[in-house]
């Protein structure tokens, strides 16, 4: 016996208020609203999830038992150990992630945590509990994320190889051809590596499978492939009428019309793929074609094949020289001469060597340590500059009673005093700031540091050593 749908209506003069019940189907409303149209009322749909509904039939209550950690949506409690007093608080992702921003926040003597204030003035400690995994949001997660899923990848070649056809990841993203029914065993074994990582299985469905933003279609002799859209995303992009710069929009056509050539693997596919671009750029005021869109659109031929360049050496200039030159044009080397007693060889050697001190101050591109004269704290820093303009501005920081510096929160906080005349440098020469920002983050993993850090598990310390 099919149950009957149940609708709540309440008439409103010529209007009538239906509420979207959840369990009801979309049909049977929408059938009612027609027959209701021709009485001359004119159904409205309202939602079913009030304030006030939601305060007398609450969504927190789950049927199914989940870690506190991994839920959802939650409104949480965090108790004093020591005494009665708690924290309330709520969060749209997981209940874990906000616990880690929480113990975040009282490492960092974060002044605008309650946790913190509370533990800080009553020395009373909050029963945290800690989150196993990789900080988001600190420079170490993606080096040691890319350590542990090429660890994998190794694992996978000498445990399960043989029913693996193809095994092509991108960042945690694995596409994998195996045999006919071993995707459960293969599943398995992933998960088998460690117990904290958990893998998850798509299967092609009517020989279709979406990996990343490609769309691959198996036939029986061939795999093709296009571009994969999500049913639920909107697609919309910067408006044509906003006072964003014209290359922005410009920019828009080029990187979506560059996918034709990128994703698509038939023609067909790049003209089905063009027209759904125009669609969706006419939702943003774009102008039809083939004024705005074909005039900037991609173009493969416009790309410019990389040049050959030929091998090439630098000689200091001498009587021998010119000799040593025809022999090695011979054999393809181009030769250019210098002259070693050039300006810039001199400026950039100086006769008159500075003392260690002064150039490890001086050089850009360093790691940089201060420690305070009064306790075992220090502060840990990066630069691309010199080291001596950055203790400049750590000095005028604490001139102006600057919240945001970390050193002179410690000095607000403690009355103790910096020794910015003679810092430390760590390391020196380190020209790229992804590879400084690694070497902060590894160097601020103590209990003397005052840096904004996030500790990772005990099991990364041994990798961060060796990076």
């Amino acid at each position: 016996m099919v149950k009957p749908q149940v609708f709540e209506i309440s008439c409103l003069g010529e209007l009538m208020r239906i509420s979207w019940i959840n369990n009801s189907s979309n049909e049977d409303l929408l059938g009612l609203a027609d027959v209701l149209r021709k009485f001359g009322i004119r159904p409205v749909f309202v939602g079913s999830r009030s304030i006030g509904q939601l305060v007398r039939h609450p969504i927190t209550k789950s049927q199914v038992k989940t870690e506190p950690s991994d839920q959802q949506n939650a409104v949480y409690s965090l108790s004093c150990q020591q005494c009665t007093a708690s924290y309330v608080g709520e969060t749209g992702r997981t209940v874990g992630t906000r616990v880690k921003e929480h113990i975040r926040n009282v490492k960092n003597r974060d002044s605008r945590s309650f946790i913190y204030q509370h533990e800080d003035s009553t020395g009373h400690h909050f029963n945290l509990q800690e989150v196993k995994g990789s900080p988001m949001g600190s420079p170490l997660s993606s080096p040691l994320a890319e350590i542990v899923m090429a660890n994998i990848d190794h694992w996978v070649q000498q445990k399960i190889a043989p029913g693996i056809h193809m095994w092509r990841r991108y960042i945690d993203d694995i596409f994998c051809i195996c045999d006919t029914g071993q995707e459960i065993n293969i599943l398995d074994s992933l998960n088998s590596y460690h117990p904290e990582i958990s893998f998850t299985l798509e299967l092609e469905n009517r020989s279709v499978l979406p990996y990343l933003d490609i769309l691959v279609i198996r036939t029986t002799s061939h795999y093709h492939t296009t571009v994969y859209h999500k049913v639920n995303n909107p697609t919309f992009y910067t408006d044509f009428n906003s006072s964003c710069p014209l290359s922005h929009k410009i920019n828009t056509v080029r990187t979506l019309t560059k996918r034709l050539f990128t994703h698509c693997s038939l023609p067909l596919f790049r003209t089905i793929e063009f027209s759904l671009i125009i669609k969706q750029l006419a939702r943003s005021q774009y102008p039809p074609p083939p004024h705005f869109i074909h005039k900037y659109k991609f173009d493969p031929s416009s790309v410019r094949p990389p040049a050959i360049t030929r091998n090439s050496c630098l000689l200091p200039f001498s009587t021998q020289s010119v000799a040593i030159s025809r022999i090695l044009r011979t054999h393809g080397i181009n030769t250019h001469f210098t002259n070693s007693n050039s300006i810039g060889a001199i400026l950039r050697h100086p006769i008159t060597r500075l003392p260690r001190s002064t150039v490890a101050r001086s050089s850009g591109g360093s790691v940089y340590s201060v420690s305070c004269n009064d306790c075992s704290a220090s502060y840990i820093g990066e630069t691309g500059r010199s080291v001596a303009i950055r203790m400049t501005e750590h000095g005028r920081c604490i001139a102006n009673r600057d919240n945001r510096s970390l050193i002179f929160n410690h000095i607000n906080t403690t009355g103790h005093s910096f020794n910015l005349s003679s810092p430390t440098t760590l390391y020196s020469n380190v020209n790229t700031k992804y590879q400084r920002l690694i070497i902060e983050a590894i160097l601020s993993i103590n209990n003397h540091s005052i840096n904004r850090h996030i500790d990772i598990p005990s099991q990364y310390l041994d990798i961060c050593n060796n990076l």
